[in-house]
């Protein structure tokens, strides 16, 4: 039997949009202080997230790109995957409030999606806001990718919101965790592209 899986990550195309910019959406996973600004290790191994992130905001803000914002507020009383995870993970946060970075806040009527775990879609109103915008296709970016990111894209996959991760406008705690991510999903979950193929896809 043929492997399903591929065995490396595929390089990046600027494959047409399957659908008009105005049923395309942008999903903003997790641009929180708590996992840029206050974390040296992921802002170290992603030096130039910061202004992807902000290059990417303003060319979708131009082209009729809905943006939606999702992020994480983690608490005792609606995370139960909490205890279980400080187990694993004794070092890492586990608590979050709901500050974004200042070159990731919201504007105008963007939405803001607050979420309890990894998926941006699993008990949150997620789902109904694309669906009420006639969304058929999102970028993805955010923090970080193998974790929110991953588990996000997964989802908008799997309720065929057909996504495309954003490859420079993502970020995890090294380049090597951020690759490995890419390799086993990137052409088999979702489509990679960068921030210049967004760019040059909105310009054609």
């Amino acid at each position: 039997m043929a492997d399903c899986y591929p065995s490396r990550r595929p390089t990046s195309s600027a494959a047409p949009l399957a659908t008009s910019t105005t049923r395309t959406a942008l999903i903003v996973v997790d641009i929180q202080k708590e996992f840029f600004t206050d974390n040296a290790q992921i802002q170290d191994a992603n030096p130039d997230f910061k202004d992807n992130i902000i290059q990417l905001l303003s060319i979708c803000r131009n082209n009729e790109i809905m943006v939606v914002h999702v992020r994480a507020v983690y608490t005792a009383d609606t995370s139960k995957w909490i205890p279980h995870f400080q187990d694993i993970n004794p070092d890492k946060t586990t608590t979050t409030s709901n500050v974004p970075e200042s070159f990731a806040v919201e504007q105008n009527d963007e939405h803001v999606v607050e979420k309890s775990t990894f998926d941006g879609f699993y008990g949150t109103e997620l789902e109904s806001i694309l669906k009420n915008a006639n969304i058929e296709q999102t970028l993805i970016c955010g923090l970080v990718t193998s974790a929110c990111v991953q588990a996000t894209a997964h989802s908008a996959f799997a309720r065929g919101f057909r996504p495309i991760l954003v490859e420079d406008c993502c970020g995890d705690r090294s380049p090597e965790r951020h690759e490995a991510v890419l390799a086993l999903y990137g052409g088999y979950m979702y489509k990679l592209i960068t921030l210049k193929d967004v760019e040059a896809l909105v310009s054609s």
